[in-house]
């Protein structure tokens, strides 16, 4: 929030359930090797250590998540935390992709 200083959080103005981070993931299908799995978030971990990405993220207002919470564990409790969150929300505005 540092690129908009002048707005406050969520929690700020008594609104916590307003307080939406920005995320993103990748996905691979379910029956990805966990060898598979595991290199290829070796390699996103090195890429989010980088200064030139942490950069651009920081660019954009954003940061990426710490080291400890980008495990494929952790991912999919988050995942499935903020399906939970926001799959009644989803269901009652009958959203759809297009």
């Amino acid at each position: 929030m540092d690129k908009i200083p002048n707005v406050p959080h969520a929690h700020e103005v008594n609104q916590p359930a307003l307080d939406m981070p920005f995320w993103h993931a990748m996905f691979a299908p379910a029956a990805t090797p966990k060898p598979v799995i595991a290199k290829l978030n070796a390699a996103l971990n090195e890429a989010l250590a980088d200064p030139g990405v942490i950069g651009r993220y920081a660019d954009g207002g954003a940061e990426p998540f710490q080291s400890n919470m980008r495990s494929p564990e952790v991912a999919n409790a988050f995942v499935t935390s903020e399906i939970a969150r926001w799959g009644g929300v989803v269901r009652l505005n009958a959203a759809k992709m297009k």
